[in-house]
C-alpha cells in the first residue's frame, strides 16, 4: 500500500537528486553549467499508480531534462516497484523524463521549443532557356535515302 508519507519521501528523493544534477555530484560535472530550475510539483492519482510531475523551466530545460534522464541521477526506494528513467515524447509539445521509485511514478517534463519551420520561399519559375528533348529524325533499317 502507497501511504501519503512514501509518497513525500519519493518527491523529496526526486528533489535531492535533481539537485545533485545541477551541483555537479554525478557523473555530469557540467550539468551546473545549464540554466534549468525545477518548478513545483504536482500530485495526481493515474491507473498505474501516483504520479508527481515537475516542471523544468529555464533556456537550457529540455537540455537538462535529457541529461538528467541519461545521467544515474536517480535514486531509489527500498521497497516498492523500481523502473529506470527513460525519456517520454508521447505528449505532444514536451518532452519528459519519467522513472518509477517506491511504487510511485515520477516526471520531470519541459516543453519542446523547437525551432519553426523556416518560411519557404516560392517555387523559381522556369527560366528562359528550357531545355527539351531535340527532335531527330532516325533512319529505319533497311531504308535507303537518295
Amino acid at each position: 500500500m502507497i501511504t501519503a508519507g512514501s509518497i513525500l519521501l519519493e518527491q523529496d528523493a526526486a528533489q535531492n537528486a535533481w539537485k545533485n544534477f545541477r551541483t555537479g555530484k554525478t557523473e555530469d560535472r557540467h550539468a551546473a553549467d545549464l540554466n534549468a530550475d525545477l518548478g513545483p510539483w504536482d500530485r495526481a492519482n493515474g491507473a498505474m499508480g501516483p504520479l508527481l510531475s515537475a516542471r523544468v523551466d529555464g533556456p537550457d530545460a529540455l537540455e537538462a531534462v535529457h541529461r538528467f534522464g541519461t545521467s544515474n541521477a536517480v535514486t531509489y526506494s527500498s521497497t516498492g516497484a523500481r523502473c529506470r528513467p527513460t525519456l517520454d515524447y508521447t505528449v505532444p509539445g514536451r518532452t519528459a523524463c519519467v522513472w518509477q521509485s517506491g511504487g510511485v511514478w515520477l516526471e520531470l517534463w519541459a516543453p519542446d521549443t523547437a525551432p519553426q519551420a523556416a518560411v519557404q520561399a516560392p517555387p523559381k519559375r522556369p527560366g528562359r532557356w528550357r531545355v527539351t528533348r531535340l527532335t531527330t529524325t532516325r533512319r529505319r533499317k533497311g531504308t535507303k535515302t537518295a
